[in-house]
């Protein structure tokens, strides 16, 4: 099951009340912050998608989800045109970070990183610098969701990559920075009463806000 799935469903679940809190959830990282820890785009790849936002999880929780998509369209004359798997159409990356922060639906979706490998299924388990990842080729987009500490869930699709400039974006990825930021990520406990949720756009500042909520009581 793909990892932004279960996100969803667990979090439909434990604000409807039918998931226990496992561990007392903490602060996430700003998503400014957070955001910031994703990659900025080769030479000739646009940005086209960067912002970063708090999302309510239930009894009570919080998460730091920041996205960020990159485009590469080649020109007409270019060699590598022939060589991307559908030519004439741009290579998509899209990349999601989320500070779990120790919510109730953390624990099933690090325990579906660490299974144990299935030879029948379309999912691949190993280790890209020392991170648990799953590999899913099918359905396309093909999908690697990196276990950063049990802390950062990270997401990478990629779409009409050739499979060098696959490669090439997992070691742009920087690995053992984002471990490190996971490992050393507060742990604040989450506050009673209202909590600031933020919003931030890299590309539309002016969307930028902070609202107040009230969380669930646990």
């Amino acid at each position: 099951m793909n990892a932004l799935r279960l996100i969803s469903l667990f979090c439909i679940l434990s604000l409807a009340g039918f998931t226990e809190v496992m561990a007392a959830p903490v602060q996430p990282v700003a998503p400014k912050e957070l955001v910031a820890r994703l990659p900025s785009p080769p030479p000739d790849w646009k940005l086209t998608v960067s912002r970063a936002y708090h999302e309510a999880t239930g009894r009570p929780g919080l998460i730091a989800i920041a996205i960020r998509e990159y485009r590469w369209t080649p020109p007409p004359a270019a060699a590598e045109e022939s060589l991307l798997p559908s030519p004439g159409d741009p290579a998509i990356v899209n990349l999601t970070l989320i500070d779990m922060a120790k919510t109730a639906e953390s624990a099933p979706v690090f325990a579906w990183i660490s299974q144990t490998q299935d030879t029948r299924s379309a999912e691949k388990r190993r280790l890209i610098s020392g991170v648990p990842v799953v590999e899913e080729v099918t359905p396309l987009p093909r999908t690697f969701t990196f276990d950063l500490s049990s802390r950062f869930l990270l997401v990478l699709k990629v779409q009409n990559l050739t499979e060098k400039m696959t490669e090439a974006w997992l070691d742009r990825l920087n690995l053992p920075a984002l471990l490190a930021a996971a490992e050393k990520a507060g742990k604040l406990p989450v506050p009673g009463g209202p909590v600031s949720i933020a919003w931030f756009d890299e590309l539309d500042p002016k969307s930028n806000r902070v609202t107040q909520l009230n969380t669930p009581e646990p």
